[in-house]
């Protein structure tokens, strides 16, 4: 919720660290697509056509999407002419870079016409059409490319660590040079295009498309020369590249300027002329440029916006010759004489900042009455230039609040209504300028300033007290409720929501027709929305009371969407879902849609682990997603389904959608965590995006070390308490592992990449590892015995082996030190056998052999014990390539003391486990897999073997097969069919018959 800050003046309507750009040059560089409809007047197809007029009676009235669905459906009507159906391509294209046209944030609009740009190039080698379209794409990129680069010199001159600074200019550098380029190559683009049109009647289409090429190419040129300018900016004040550039820079818009003089883009190249030289110390040859344009008779709109700007730069420059009375007269003069539309402008803004610096720089000449009252004049012209979006904003943020600050609080006691409620003001304006001066400050400095708000904020209390006590019949009632309402204001400033809610809702009640009435009640409804929160257990009550009030006092008003959004909020919280669904169906139409996504979002949150309703939530937030998404909704609540829908998507196996939904250049989760914006700014969601990411990243190879390397330095940065530290890794390898178990059963190239992130957040584990308990580094151990069976016989795949079998013996050792730290018996030896794993996989058998038999001497007689000793004893015979070892996977082997095999081998396991075969499935299965892996020993024995020897094991090998097929003809599933069926075929092949494998043999 927004609340207003509580002053008498219009409140600053920015953000501490917003750069907002409002350069006059972009409002001529908005209308460069005007032509667009005009490209297909030459086109094949004349404006007779009913299917070019309709698509473009729906395209003017801004129905693109619709336009892009008939187009498909036209390809094949036959009702549609052959003649149109030719210009679909070039319709297609052209609606497509209307819409991209329309898409309002710049960094979604440049990658919508990047996305149209290669197409286009393709179909220009054969279509005039076409070719004029790549002129306007490359035109609008280039202009994008140059707005982007002035923003990133701009945020670099104004970053306040020297360090990071210097690292910033160098980059903000790299884009000027990048974005100079491709207007070059746009300038070469229509200058081609413009050669093609000469000869042409000035009113024929072409004419006319020759006009604005003309216009559009003097805008790229002069775009091209400022960029020269503000890379000359990027270097330090004294540097010769920053003065060299500068100068190069004037000589250009000094040309310019002669070629294009009597049109608005020539005296905006005279204005930066002008600006250059002063830059450069050149004061002669900047007062001739500026005073040009000052002496301008300034009959439009557009030209005095030029010479207002005119005038705050001859403010600096006068400012520079140490002139302080000629930088405030005339531009003062000239500010006073603007209109109303012009004082709102960024032009007048960037006036009353040269003003203001000009006033502080003439008040340090001067003391007394005359001094405070100069100052006073500064904060005021530096204050509305705060207000306005433009270049120097930031700059003008700044510097009102240093005034601010150094002009103190009246302390005098007020003796009127009217005393107490500026005193009020004067002191809020304090509190605020101190909150702006404190970001960035150091330490000591941070500590002083906010002992001077702590004394500003009793100042303004005290003086607001008074007001409401001077408050009678003859006081206006606006003026006495805004008193009141600033009172309620601090209350919430200073913390105590409980009085604030008390007070704002009083003021709300029995001022509701005044503007402070319906703040106060915004006022009031954070209050008790916060009392809530924290515990009140009347809070909910009487929110819900004061929501009614404003839903009946204010309907259809932004603070009556505000209650509901409030009531939506209350009962989510409460858990009465039922009541939220009450509320949803009583709020207007147009604010029912976000109120459905919270309320989807809520039932997600709430159902996403029961199976029973995980479904019906699901559907149920896909629906107001996609809703939210076609009206444009971008907020962070969007922004948080988006990631829930992206998370579902990948843990269900689609992964591409979920990346789709990630890097979405609207709503996407990483899109706003790589812009810092809400709510990804936030450390726990900026974690749970970063897992996302990982986890696509890893499904779809992508750059998976790059963003575990991000969460990394996340994690390092921001406080445990907010991100769980170590069990955010934790649970993103819970999460990995189950996409690796899914990757690996659907596709085995898949899941290699899996491994490797899994292995890569296993590392960040070690702190677990060493002094978690049992079941966490138990699973860690197994999570690393997984990754080093997935990635194989690779140095990734067998360090994570070491790394599982060193877990499984630590688990083991501190087993036999603490008593009470494994929870069972049984957990210990299950630990060894996935020691006995682990060796196995590194190829130390004999090693594994030992920790097998060592469990099966005296221990319990467990059927997966015997299974893992006998797929040992295979393994081995085979790396070692011993078919006295494969006798021993089938006969068994280490006799015990009383002289029977502790390993039973494939044979006795088979003959155990095919007792139960009937009654218990999981037993069956073994009986199975035991008698295949009998085969299967006996076929690798035949193939170390020659002669006689190998075609008795290679009989016995198709024997076992055949018998167990007769008994069994399912031979249980069908990946055990398979394996079988394989396994006969590489035996027949290998006896020289025919490879038909189950078929024959059970004929």
């Amino acid at each position: 919720m927004i609340l207003s800050s509580p002053r008498t003046a219009e409140p600053l309507r920015c953000s501490a660290g917003a750069l907002v750009f409002t350069d006059p040059l972009s409002a001529l560089a908005g209308p460069l697509f005007a032509c667009l409809l005009m490209l297909f007047a030459a086109a094949p197809v004349r404006a007779a056509d009913t299917a070019t007029q309709f698509v473009e009676q729906l395209r003017a009235e801004g129905h693109a999407d619709l336009v892009l669905e008939y187009l498909e459906r036209a390809q094949d009507d036959p009702l549609v002419s052959d003649a149109f159906k030719q210009t679909i391509p070039y319709q297609r294209l052209a609606t497509r870079l209307e819409s991209a046209q329309l898409i309002k944030d710049p960094a979604a609009r440049s990658a919508a016409l990047e996305e149209i740009e290669p197409e286009l190039r393709q179909m220009a080698a054969g279509s005039e059409e076409a070719r004029r379209l790549q002129t306007d794409v490359a035109d609008r990129l280039a202009t994008a490319a140059a707005d982007s680069a002035r923003r990133s010199a701009l945020s670099a001159e104004r970053n306040p660590v020297a360090s990071e600074r210097a690292a910033a200019r160098k980059t903000a550098r790299s884009e000027i040079d990048a974005a100079r380029d491709q207007l070059s190559k746009a300038e070469s683009l229509i200058v081609a295009e413009r050669e093609t049109l000469k000869g042409n009647q000035a009113a024929s289409p072409e004419g006319r498309r020759q006009a604005d090429l003309g216009a559009r190419l003097g805008l790229v040129r002069l775009l091209n020369a400022r960029l020269l300018h503000e890379k000359a900016q990027t270097y330090p004040d004294n540097a010769a590249d920053r003065k060299r550039l500068n100068t190069e820079a004037a000589q250009q818009l000094g040309a310019l300027y002669d070629k294009y003089s009597k049109w608005v883009i020539g005296l905006y190249a005279h204005l930066y002329e002008g600006r250059c030289y002063r830059l450069i110390g050149n004061h002669q040859l900047a007062a001739a440029a500026l005073e040009d344009l000052t002496a301008q008779p300034a009959s439009t709109p557009e030209l005095r916006r030029i010479v207002t700007l005119a005038h705050a730069e001859l403010s600096a420059l006068a400012l520079d010759k140490g002139d302080l009375d000629e930088a405030l007269t005339k531009p003062s003069e000239w500010l006073d004489d603007l209109s109303a539309d012009e004082q709102a402008g960024p032009e007048a803004a960037t006036l009353r900042y040269r003003l203001g610096v000009a006033a502080l720089a003439k008040a340090e000449t001067i003391d007394g009455a005359a001094q405070r009252k100069l100052l006073r004049d500064a904060r005021e012209w530096l204050g509305e230039s705060a207000r306005t979006p433009s270049d120097v904003q930031a700059d003008a943020r700044d510097r009102w609040a240093e005034v601010t600050a150094s002009l103190g609080i009246e302390t005098a006691a007020p003796k009127t209504f009217e005393e107490a409620v500026a005193a009020g003001a004067e002191a809020i304006q304090s509190m605020l300028a101190f909150d702006v001066a404190m970001k960035g400050a150091a330490a000591d400095e941070a500590e002083r300033l906010a002992s001077q708000r702590r004394s500003s904020y009793a100042a303004a209390y005290a003086a607001l007290e008074a007001a409401v006590k001077f408050a009678d019949d003859k006081t206006d009632p606006a003026e006495a409720a805004r008193a009141r309402y600033q009172l309620a204001w601090l209350d919430w400033d200073g913390g105590d929501a409980a009085k604030a809610a008390t007070r704002a809702e009083y003021v709300a009640r029995r001022d509701a027709d005044t503007e402070s009435g319906e703040q106060a009640a915004r006022l009031a409804l954070a209050a008790f929305e916060k009392l809530q929160r924290n515990g009140d257990a009347t809070a909910a009550d009487r929110l819900a009371k004061l929501a009614d009030f404003i839903l009946q006092q204010w309907p259809g008003e932004e603070v009556a969407e505000a209650a509901s959004t409030v009531l939506v909020s209350s009962a989510l919280r409460s858990g009465d879902l039922a009541q939220a669904e009450k509320v949803l169906a009583a709020v207007p139409e147009s604010q029912r849609p976000e109120l459905a996504l919270r309320l989807a979002v809520a039932r997600w949150e709430q159902g996403k682990s029961d199976p029973a309703l995980a479904p019906t939530a699901l559907k149920a937030m896909q629906a107001a997603f996609e809703k939210a998404a076609a009206d444009g909704d971008a907020s962070p609540l969007a922004v948080t389904a988006a990631l829930y829908l992206a998370d579902e998507a990948i843990t269900t196996g689609d992964a591409k959608r979920g990346e789709k939904l990630l890097n979405d250049a609207r709503y996407g989760p990483m899109t706003r965590l790589e812009a810092g914006e809400a709510p990804a700014d936030t450390p726990v969601f900026a974690v749970a995006v970063l897992k996302a990411a990982i986890r696509s990243a890893a499904l779809t190879n992508g750059k998976t070390p790059a963003l575990i390397e991000q969460l990394a330095n996340l994690l390092d940065e921001s406080p445990a308490e907010q991100t769980g530290g170590e069990r955010a890794w934790l649970g993103l390898a819970v999460a990995l592992l189950a996409d690796l178990d899914s990757a690996n059963s659907a596709d085995s190239a898949q899941a290699t990449p899996v491994a490797a992130a899994l292995d890569a957040t296993l590392d960040q584990l070690d702190g677990v590892q060493e002094s978690g308990d049992w079941n966490t580094r138990l699973w860690i151990a197994q999570a690393r015995l997984r990754v080093g069976e997935v990635l194989g016989d690779t140095s990734a795949g067998r360090e994570s082996l070491a790394a599982g079998r060193a877990a499984f013996a630590g688990l083991i050792a501190e087993a036999e030190r603490r008593a009470d730290f494994a929870p069972s018996p049984t957990a210990v030896l299950a630990a060894r056998l996935k020691l006995a794993e682990c060796q196995r996989e590194l190829g130390e058998f004999a090693e594994a052999v030992e920790t097998l038999t060592d469990l099966l001497d005296g221990g319990p007689v467990l059927l997966d014990v015997q299974r893992v000793a006998a797929e040992t004893l295979q393994a081995w015979g085979a790396s070692s390539k011993d078919t006295a070892r494969l006798e021993e996977a089938i006969a068994g082997a280490r006799p015990g003391s009383d002289g029977k095999n502790l390993i039973w081998g494939w044979s006795k396991l088979a003959a155990v486990a095919g007792r139960f075969a009937g009654s218990d499935p999981g037993r069956r299965q073994l009986y199975l897999d035991a008698w295949r892996h009998v085969a299967e020993s006996r076929y690798e024995s035949a193939m170390l073997s020659s002669g006689a020897t190998r075609t008795e094991q290679l009989r016995k090998a198709a024997s076992t097969i055949v018998a167990v097929q007769r008994k069994n003809p399912e031979l249980g599933s069908a990946e055990s069919k398979r394996a079988y069926d394989e396994l006969l075929r590489r035996i027949q092949r290998a006896s020289g018959q025919p490879a038909d494998g189950l078929t024959k043999a059970g004929a």
